[in-house]
């Protein structure tokens, strides 16, 4: 009978000791998550901000538009000319007029629709701050799924032990 007690006294002191370990490690885990929310927020703030500086400017989205189609529209332009240099002279060919005019007219293109490299880079950044939020999203996903999970575990257990 004492042996069977001093069993049953060790083989919960056993399960304590487990349940004490799995809280710890969920304890441990929530408090990266915490962390990891707050990174999250911040970054969410400075998403914020640095949208409300983008659309401070006092462009319309139409306009924004319009600028942009005009950058691709000239960066269209340029990247044609240059894989266009195949060095022949058969576009030389002709009437020396229209040859001038014509060059003339490749020219101007870029000097009437520039490249802004400004709205490039602001595209970029946007682009880049999109994956980098991206990418901690999803590992707080994971991370809170795992976190649910081993509280079902550490409640279960509980209410076995």
């Amino acid at each position: 009978m004492k042996q069977a007690f001093v069993f049953r006294v060790e083989s919960a002191e056993a399960a304590w000791d487990k349940a004490q370990t799995a809280l710890t490690a969920v304890a441990g885990q929530r408090e990266t998550l915490s962390r990891r929310l707050d990174d999250t927020k911040k970054q969410v703030t400075a998403l914020t901000a640095k949208l409300t500086e983008l659309t401070n400017d006092g462009t319309s989205l139409q306009e924004r538009e319009r600028n942009l189609q005009t950058a691709r529209y000239g960066l269209g332009c340029s990247e044609g000319a240059a894989a266009g240099d195949s060095g022949s002279t058969e576009e030389f060919d002709g009437d020396p007029q229209d040859v001038a005019q014509r060059l003339e007219t490749q020219l101007e293109r870029p000097i009437r629709h520039p490249v802004r490299p400004a709205i490039r880079k602001s595209r970029e950044e946007t682009r880049l701050e999109g994956l980098s939020v991206q990418g901690p999203y999803s590992a707080l996903a994971v991370a809170r799924k795992r976190l649910l999970k081993l509280e079902q575990e550490v409640a279960r257990e509980e209410l076995e032990g």
